[in-house]
């Protein structure tokens, strides 16, 4: 992003992000980091392959995630709107998804035991 001045206020030009086909975790910032064990996305492919299953392994966090594009119970949801949004607590087996599901969900996944300090529950 590069901030541009105009008079006394400044605007900061936004840089749309290329976010990669399939699933890729991100580093958290450093006043994160003691939270959140990793930001994430998982992007669709459109077509045949957008069914394609994916395995999803238990592993003692908390995920909160949003789903953008897609079909939802409504019908066809844009590309650039919210289908959905769901928290996902500490799963016990493994979980396969499979279907033509939205077209890009990002994700934050906590640490155990450290989603109390975001959304003050249990």
């Amino acid at each position: 992003m590069r901030p541009v001045r105009i008079g006394k206020m400044e605007r900061v030009d936004r840089v749309t992000p290329t976010v990669p086909i399939g699933y890729a975790e991100h580093a958290p910032p450093a006043d994160l980091a003691a939270w959140v064990a990793c930001f994430w996305t998982r992007r669709a492919l459109l077509g045949p392959a957008a069914a394609s299953p994916h395995r999803v392994l238990p592993d003692g966090c908390v995920d909160i995630l949003i789903s953008f594009g897609g079909t939802t119970d409504e019908g066809a949801t844009p590309d650039g709107e919210v289908s959905a949004a769901a928290g996902v607590g500490p799963m016990s087996k493994p979980l396969v998804v499979s279907g033509a599901g939205p077209r890009l969900y990002v994700g934050v996944r906590f640490k155990p035991g450290c989603a109390y300090a975001a959304l003050g529950i249990p």
